[in-house]
């Protein structure tokens, strides 16, 4: 047994070598190797070999000289709240000045963005179990007063085994608990979050639910994910296409189909998911779907659903509109943060359209643009001509201004490509809080 016992002390020996030059943060030692960075710090592995097999952490490594403390300290409280199989877990955190130390469980799987990056697009099923765990992820937020405010699929990861992690709660907000399940109905008006995300009524800073909001941004992952494009650049008048959707919807077209009728392509998609992201992407907050409500539909439950859904903020969501009581502030310009169009402005030759004439885009047809949610509305098919088949982390810095996804597209104009994009950032570094 001699041998096989000397094999063993001498693998423990250099075990215990290779830790001696790992840099060490209380009980994790840190690998030199860099899984990615952000405008904030670096993200590396951690490994805590107190336990055998040793746990494995991603390690966010944050300059508090850019990032405040209080700031750091205030998004692990959020994140340690919360506890669901579809949330990162947040295992540890230290301060070592200037560096915070946060440790994270590890999503060996990647983004969820690349993931639609490299389909191009995702048939029905696939999607929809990706957005099933998304969802349940956020309604556990939701049910302990936490929004999100940033949901994209930057800030979706994937487990090593393809479980589903919201991660990255830097930009949520936090209800005030009323002692009997509910919270209290107070507004938001920070403007934050990712501009292709973010809801019309947060853009507008005229106060938003925070409930609704993050309903928006996970309609605006599945659209994205099904299409492999944005159906908005931003929800404001700054961009043409939301200004024709506000009409088409406004006179009882399908958000959905409108947006598909803009590049001359037929919608692909069935009549289940049509209603569904019209629901979500319900331009008036108050009717938008909630997430009992998604989660109950036809889409979701493959058409075995029973009674039609409730709609807005209610079914079993918290129904108030909560937030943090952080002081308003000023709409943050995204400048260069997403798309980059070529031979784009005001007077493409569809910015011009008549309302009229997107509802004859769209047949007349299309599901419903109401609160309901219906699997009923028309089928994918459009009288047009149309052109077949188509870091990671917290505070990503770049944008990628990569070949869009579709490709051979021969409309008039491209569709809000699937790009990285920066969070308006409302818990600046630099500022008092």
């Amino acid at each position: 047994m001699w041998p096989f016992k000397k094999k063993e002390d001498d693998h423990h020996g250099a075990q215990a070598a290779a830790h001696a030059n790992m840099q060490k943060v209380g009980k994790w030692h840190l690998d030199e190797k860099v899984l990615g960075e952000g405008g904030y710090g670096k993200v590396v592995r951690a490994f805590d070999y107190n336990v055998q097999p040793a746990v494995v952490s991603a390690c966010k490594m944050i300059d508090t000289r850019r990032m405040k403390r209080s700031a750091i300290e205030r998004e692990v409280r959020i994140n340690q709240k919360l506890s669901h199989r579809n949330i990162a877990a947040v295992l540890d955190y230290a301060f070592v000045d200037p560096t915070a130390f946060v440790f994270l469980e590890l999503c060996g799987g990647g983004e969820l963005f690349e993931k639609v990056i490299s389909a191009g697009r995702m048939e029905e099923p696939t999607a929809r179990a990706y957005f099933v765990e998304l969802c349940a992820g956020v309604q556990h937020c939701h049910s302990r007063g936490v929004v999100h405010r940033d949901l994209k699929l930057e800030n979706v990861m994937l487990s090593s085994t393809g479980t589903l992690k919201v991660i990255d709660f830097g930009l949520a907000a936090e209800y005030e608990p009323l002692g009997n399940g509910s919270f209290a109905l107070t507004t938001l008006y920070e403007t934050c979050g990712s501009k292709s995300y973010a809801a019309p009524e947060v853009l507008s800073g005229k106060g938003y639910s925070g409930f609704g909001a993050d309903v928006w941004s996970c309609g605006i992952c599945l659209f994205a994910m099904l299409a492999g494009f944005f159906p908005l650049d931003e929800a404001t008048s700054r961009d043409w296409r939301f200004q024709r959707v506000a009409k088409a919807v406004a006179q009882g077209h399908s958000l959905t189909h409108t947006i598909y009728a803009f590049y001359q392509r037929p919608c692909p998609l069935s009549a289940e998911a049509v209603a569904l992201l019209d629901g979500m992407l319900n331009l008036d907050p108050h009717r938008r779907l909630s997430l009992d409500a998604v989660l109950s539909g036809p889409w979701v439950s493959g058409g075995r659903a029973g009674a039609k859904p409730t709609t807005g903020l209610a079914g079993g969501m918290p129904a108030g509109r909560g937030g943090a009581g952080t002081a308003p502030i000023a709409h943050a310009d995204a400048g260069g943060d997403g798309p980059h169009y070529r031979s784009l402005g005001p007077a493409s030759a569809l910015a011009q359209l008549s309302a009229e004439q997107v509802a004859a885009m769209t047949g007349g047809s299309g599901g419903s643009s109401g609160g309901g949610y219906s699997a009923g509305g028309a089928d994918g098919d459009l009288p047009l001509g149309g052109i077949g088949g188509g870091f990671g982390g917290a505070h990503q810095q770049m944008v990628d201004d990569d070949e869009p996804v579709y490709r051979s597209m021969g409309s008039l104009v491209p569709p809000p490509a699937l790009v990285r994009q920066r969070a308006f950032d409302t818990y600046s570094a630099t500022e008092e809080m």
